[in-house]
């Protein structure tokens, strides 16, 4: 019998964040087949989106339950669960599920946020 992972829906999950007129956020989609976290900057005050972007450990693992913290000067810090079961069919080693972290300095390029390291396995 296969045993699978909740990776819970769409909802934000995370605490929002809000720093001057920018509303961080992040929740899991569907990306292709696999679930992945996306990240929201709103600016409050124009309504729009400031910028957006996915993170994820591999291309072919499933990653979820995603949290985000900004400090005073827009820095980014996001930890979420990740595992790649299937990934040796993909050209990717697999994994049994982890704990990552990742970040991303208010100076990076819009969006990005990178595949970070794991804390634990």
């Amino acid at each position: 019998m296969a045993n699978t992972l909740d990776t819970l829906d769409t909802r934000f999950v995370s605490a929002s964040t809000q720093i001057g007129t920018s509303l961080f956020n992040v929740h899991t989609i569907a990306l292709g087949t696999f679930p992945t976290p996306r990240w929201y900057e709103l600016n409050v005050a124009a309504r729009v989106v400031a910028q957006a972007g996915v993170f994820f450990g591999t291309g072919t693992s499933d990653d979820w339950n995603a949290s985000i913290v900004v400090d005073d000067t827009r820095d980014v810090f996001v930890t979420w669960s990740s595992s790649n079961a299937f990934g040796s069919r993909e050209g990717n080693p697999p994994y049994f599920p982890q704990v990552r972290t990742s970040a991303r300095l208010s100076t990076d390029p819009a969006g990005v946020i990178s595949s970070g390291v794991v804390v634990f396995e």
